[in-house]
Formats: C-alpha cells, structure tokens, sequence
C-alpha cells in the first residue's frame, strides 16, 4: 500500500507536457482563404529548430500554432535552420493567433521555426 502511496506522489509531482500544433498556408491569410495548405503538425512535444521545407519556392507565408504558452516559446525565421537576418531576427508567435509575413516583397517567407521549453 505504501509503494502505491508513494507511487501517486512521483507521478503527481511531474509537470505534465502539453504538445504543440502547427499548421502554415502558402497565401497571406490562415485557413481556407490561405490556400494550399503547406505544413501541418499535431501533438507534436519535441523542442528544437524545425525547417518548413529546404526547397526554395515552397513559401509560407501565414503560420498559426496552438500551444500552452506557459510550456512552449515559437518563434519563426526567414532562413533555414532558425537563422535570423539583421531585418527580421525572428517573430515569436502567439498561441491560435494567425501570423502572416508579407513584410517587403513575395520572396520574404518563413523557412524555419524554433520551439523552446519555457
């Protein structure tokens, strides 16, 4: 009985790990008006830099992720393997918030994206 006691405390003494979902579109707005939809991700906890696509040409431009923001910072890139430029180091995004890049011309899309333990 004891062991069992025990047991339920290890167990309730440990953070549980929300996952996180992504999907990106290749217009400018999220979901059916975005168009194709390019990339989607569910229950997905991995932390780490994550690249859309190594292809130039495949654009994202509009990015919405659903997340515990007490769990999990994103921030997406211009560049592949979360590299910044000097013009855009990095948006962090908002939890169910679409976010859409279309700053300076067509060719200025996100490549990459980072997602951090908070």
């Amino acid at each position: 009985m004891q062991l069992l006691c025990l047991l339920a405390s290890c167990i309730a003494a440990t953070n549980t790990v929300f996952a996180w979902d992504m999907n990106a579109w290749h217009g400018t707005e999220c979901g059916a008006a975005g168009g194709a939809e390019g990339y989607e991700v569910a229950d997905y906890t991995s932390t780490g830099c994550f690249n859309f696509d190594m292809e130039d040409g495949y654009r994202i431009h509009s990015v919405k992720a659903v997340f515990s923001d007490s769990k999990y910072k994103i921030t997406i890139y211009p560049k592949s393997d979360c590299e910044a430029e000097t013009l855009w180091p990095g948006i962090e995004l908002t939890t169910e918030t679409c976010t859409v890049f279309k700053e300076w011309t067509t060719d200025e899309v996100i490549y990459s994206y980072k997602v951090t333990a908070v």
